[in-house]
């Protein structure tokens, strides 16, 4: 039976009622928007990608560390040579931002990818031996020097600076590391998500 025939079988009294149905489902129906969400205050977040080439065997890794109000505390990009698939070039993706953050931003952090399997491999790395172990075992050994970590699998939608740090990776075949600065092609991006952050509390 249809939102429209109850309205009309049970008079005017249940027409709000119907009406919070139909709003629910219309909710229930819409998918949620994914923005990048910043860290709590005194904490930072690495976002990473890597992107591989299975014709070239080139692969890029991009990284962006950024603090509770969305300043961009460091971004990175990296060519790599000789990687043997996309698997591990997302694990040296969370590799280098961890490593990173041990040098650069000694705070707690979340480590942020969306690479479920590495994520994965990350939080149990005492049961699991994959082809990318010895780089999955390097990562846990740097984070072990950070007062603490959070890992994170979230949707491609909320790490959209560091796809496109790895993207300009590739494109320009060299690697960079700005310490408070990135380049203008994500500049837009950063403000929308910090945007996006502000308009979601």
């Amino acid at each position: 039976m249809s939102v429209q025939q109850r309205i009309g079988e049970n008079g005017k009294g249940k027409q709000l009622v119907a009406h919070e149905e139909l709003d629910h489902r219309r909710e229930e129906s819409t998918p949620l928007k994914q923005v990048w969400e910043p860290p709590k205050l005194g904490w930072m977040k690495i976002n990473i990608n890597g992107a591989y080439s299975e014709v070239s065997g080139r692969a890029g890794i991009g990284v962006t560390i950024r603090d509770h109000l969305g300043n961009v505390k460091l971004s990175a990009w990296k060519v790599i040579y000789g990687a043997f698939n996309a698997e591990e070039t997302e694990a040296l993706a969370c590799r280098e931002g961890i490593l990173l953050a041990t040098e650069w931003e000694h705070l707690p952090t979340i480590l942020e990818s969306d690479c479920s399997m590495v994520i994965q491999y990350l939080k149990e790395a005492k049961t699991m031996r994959p082809a990318c172990h010895s780089i999955i075992q390097e990562a846990i050994e740097a984070a072990s020097r950070l007062p603490e970590l959070e890992l994170c699998h979230v949707k491609r939608e909320r790490n959209r600076v560091s796809n496109e740090l790895v993207h300009l990776a590739k494109r320009l075949d060299h690697s960079a590391m700005w310490r408070s600065r990135f380049l203008a092609c994500v500049e837009q991006l950063i403000a929308c998500d910090c945007n996006s952050s502000i308009s979601n509390l």
